[in-house]
Formats: C-alpha cells, structure tokens, sequence
C-alpha cells in the first residue's frame, strides 16, 4: 500500500488496514489502531522482500488507518467509527449469482 514497485519510488505515506473481528467491540478495535500509532511513533524500518530492496524501506513519515469492517460487523461500531472520523470500508458478501459470474468469468482467462 505505501509504494508501486513499478514505478520504484515511495510515497511517504502508509496506510495500515485494521479488519474487524468477528465478536470484536469498537474499543478493542480502536486499542488495535492505538497500540500500532505507539509501536510506530519509535524509529523502524519496514523489512521488505529483497527483489524490492532497492525501494528505500524507512518509516512513513503519515501513517493512516483504513478500517474494514464486514456485512455482519454492528451498526453500533460503524456509528463509532463515523463518530471517531475515521475511514472505513464495508466488505460486503457476495452474493451466489456473484460467486458463479466470477467463477465463469476466471475460467475463461488464458493460464498463466
């Protein structure tokens, strides 16, 4: 999420993606994201596959968070979540019409 490999140069910026758990409430989801800004507020480098080593690995100097939270996450947490401003996605299920078109649709690609 920080860098295209293709084009060999970092942005600067890092988003960290926080996916909700199943039976897991707002606060322990926002102690998650807390405990990363603690973690990240020291010094680090980020340890990067070695056919990427020539990308420069160092710390971002923005980190922000991207929150998922899926179709049977409570509304009570994506309130909280709008409350807090903070961003967040919804995972939605796919439905079995989808699950097949997509199915048929890889099927059809030449291999690899």
């Amino acid at each position: 999420m920080m860098c295209d490999p293709e084009w060999k140069i970092k942005t600067g910026v890092e988003i960290l993606l926080f996916i909700h758990r199943p039976h897991e409430d707002l606060s322990d989801l926002l102690g998650r994201w807390r405990q990363s800004q603690v973690w990240l507020d020291k010094e680090y480098e980020w340890i990067m596959h070695p056919r990427h080593s020539h990308i420069l690995s160092e710390g971002g100097n923005i980190v922000y968070p991207l929150f998922v939270v899926l179709d049977q996450t409570s509304e009570r947490i994506q309130r909280g979540l709008i409350g807090a401003e903070l961003p967040f996605v919804i995972q939605r299920s796919l439905s079995l019409a989808e699950e097949e078109s997509i199915e048929s649709y890889s099927s059809e690609l030449p291999p690899a």
